[in-house]
This record gives structure tokens, sequence and C-alpha cells, in this order.
């Protein structure tokens, strides 16, 4: 696959992911792909694949709270000198 395509996969993809219904969404991949039957075929695999994930990651498992035994990804590097001794 041309980097081309990939681009316009991942183009149409997210336009198709703001259409509100999946009526809207199927009417865009018809004009979108028209005559590219697989780049249709991949972008249907992508969003299924997207609706199939749902919010996972955006939620933290119950239980699992940022603590003292969980890394914040998220916080500025520790300066030279602070932390933990090795």
């Amino acid at each position: 696959m041309a980097a081309m395509d990939a681009d316009d996969e991942r183009t149409i993809f997210n336009e198709a992911l703001g259409r509100a219904s999946s009526a809207a969404r199927a009417a865009y991949l018809d004009h979108a792909c028209a005559g590219r039957r697989a780049v249709r075929a991949r972008v249907e695999a992508l969003l299924a694949g997207y609706h199939r994930a749902g919010d996972f990651l955006e939620i933290p498992p119950p239980g699992l709270e940022l603590g003292s035994d969980v890394v914040d990804a998220t916080a500025a590097p520790a300066a030279a000198g602070e932390g933990p001794e090795r």
C-alpha cells in the first residue's frame, strides 16, 4: 500500500467517525471509497475495531488509582539527584 493510500484511508476513517449515524457513515463511505473496494474494506475493518475497543483504555480498571506504586507518565522527569537511589 502506498503512503498516499494510507493517508487517504486515515482521512476517510477520521471523517467516517465524525458521522452521526451508521446510515450517514455508509453514505459517506459510498462517496469517499467509490470504485475502491479494497480501501472501503480496510476502512470498515478499522471502524469495526474502533467500535469494538470502546473506551477500555480511557478508564482505569476498578481499584487502580494513581498512587505511590503507579508511575504517572504525565509527570515531569525527576531532576538529577532526585528519586530512588540505585
